[in-house]
């Protein structure tokens, strides 16, 4: 894996709408091991697109809680939403 750092991303977009189960299993990774890793290497912004409808848009949530303090992270149902408000950051960031 390419570190966030080399390629300097401050922003992700995280496309879930294939994913229609929970990933419970795996918040607890993100946000204590992977989180801090990418926020080290600069990641400030995180679009995580899901279906609202799944059961994965509950663990995204949970994710969400989870990196509160850590990460500016907020869920979409388009990825053309996703995509404005990481501009809409990248911009007011300069």
């Amino acid at each position: 894996m390419v570190p966030l750092s080399k390629h300097r991303c401050t922003q992700l977009l995280n496309d879930n709408r294939a994913v229609i189960g929970p990933w419970d299993h795996a918040v607890e990774w993100i946000v204590t091991d992977w989180a801090p890793r990418a926020t080290a290497q600069g990641l400030t912004h995180f679009a995580n697109v899901v279906s609202p409808e799944s059961l994965a848009a509950m663990s995204a949530q949970a994710m969400q809680v989870g990196l509160s303090d850590r990460l500016q992270m907020r869920m979409f149902g388009t990825i053309e939403d996703a995509q404005a408000w990481l501009r809409a950051a990248q911009e007011k960031a300069g």
